[in-house]
């Protein structure tokens, strides 16, 4: 018997085998090939309902799968499917598997909208909401969600509040103004609540005051919402706001805009132990 690492040389026999195993080796097996849904076939078919449906369904997969979606939905928009222009105002407006255009899915989600789909006016709605390829306005919002509801939309409800929220907000500020804070180096918004970790951020509105303290919990980026120039905090017609910094390099500012028509009515900023205090 030969040993593992044995020099010895096959016999003739052994030799032939060996040829023959290189001769023929082992095939590999192929895995089978993916089984077709009913919905795929039916979307090949040229159904446009099941090229919407199939095209939301890879839309929600890869990035591979999201750019097919793509070629889906634009089939069954072709046949004015709203569902589909819907989606693929959706997918349009925020980059979903396509290059991102704003104008494009506005417009396609109008298109939708305007044909009674409530996914769409849901769309809408935000759109208008938040400023996203319109100027905000919450009363058109809140037409748009108003039509959803009557379209059977489940998001409509809670949409409508927050619109109506929103635009009492806008009333009770109308006539007033709004503080724009930051903290940090002048060139550079940084992290509000940094100038008041020993002080404090005193806003009166209409003689209620609220102290916003570090060591409180009611931290002062509560104050308002913060938006990429700055903290906004919404003030009333008559208000009073006092901000002390207590950073050693960082310096805070404060600007007052007025709210009809965006002027800036004050300006100025402290540094160290500085304090800026308002009152109209």
């Amino acid at each position: 018997h030969t040993l593992l690492g044995d020099t010895a040389q096959p016999t003739t026999q052994q030799t032939a085998a060996i040829t023959e195993v290189s001769q023929h080796p082992a095939t590999t097996t192929l895995p089978p090939a993916p089984v077709k849904s009913d919905l795929q076939l039916k979307a090949e078919a040229g159904d446009p309902q099941a090229q919407v449906e199939w095209g939301i369904k890879l839309s929600e997969g890869d990035a591979q799968q999201k750019r097919e979606a793509i070629t889906w939905l634009e089939k069954s928009a072709e046949n004015k499917n709203t569902s589909a222009i819907q989606r693929l105002g959706f997918l349009y407006t925020y980059g979903k598997g396509v290059t991102q255009d704003v104008r494009k899915g506005l417009s396609l989600t109008r298109q939708a909208a305007e044909a009674n789909d409530a996914n769409a006016q849901i769309d809408l709605g935000y759109d208008y909401a938040n400023g996203i390829g319109v100027e905000k306005d919450y009363q058109q919002s809140l037409a748009w969600y108003e039509k959803a509801k009557q379209n059977g939309s489940p998001l409509a409800d809670q949409n409508i509040k927050a619109a109506k929220y929103h635009i009492a907000e806008e009333e009770k500020y109308k006539n007033g103004f709004t503080a724009i804070i930051t903290c940090g180096p002048v060139t550079s918004a940084g992290y509000v609540d940094n100038c008041f970790n020993d002080s404090d951020l005193k806003v009166t509105n209409n003689h209620i005051t609220t102290l916003y303290n570090m060591n409180s919990g009611n931290y002062p980026s509560q104050a308002g919402e913060a938006y990429s120039d700055g903290l906004h905090i919404k003030l009333t017609e008559n208000f009073t706001l006092f901000a002390q910094n207590s950073m050693d390099n960082d310096v805070l500012t404060v600007k007052i805009i007025k709210n009809s028509d965006g002027t800036v009515v004050y300006q100025d900023q402290a540094s160290k132990y500085g304090v800026v205090k308002v009152t109209n």
